[in-house]
């Protein structure tokens, strides 16, 4: 059996070798096509208020799928306290 076969793959070797040039460059074509997605799988409910929040804040943020952003809205950031506070979390972070 393992003669037969390695007499056909000499015997065709042109013909295989360009079967195998058609199959990668058809596979490179279609992975060339592929994107990814960064979305949740739609396992939280819509209508879930932290989904909300989450929506909301990309919508006035942005995202990106390398980035971890804080958002902080308040007069007060540069008041001691607040600052002290901010800059220990960024710290821990």
């Amino acid at each position: 059996m393992w003669q037969r076969l390695g007499n056909f793959v000499i015997k065709f070797r042109l013909l295989l070798v360009i079967i195998l040039l058609a199959a990668t460059g058809l596979m490179g074509f279609f992975a060339s096509k592929v994107k990814l997605s960064y979305d949740f799988a739609k396992a939280i409910p819509t209508d879930n208020q932290k989904y909300k929040d989450y929506v909301a804040f990309k919508q006035k943020f942005g995202d990106d799928g390398n980035t971890l952003v804080i958002g902080i809205q308040t007069d007060k950031l540069f008041t001691l306290d607040v600052f002290k506070a901010y800059q220990k979390l960024h710290k821990d972070i």
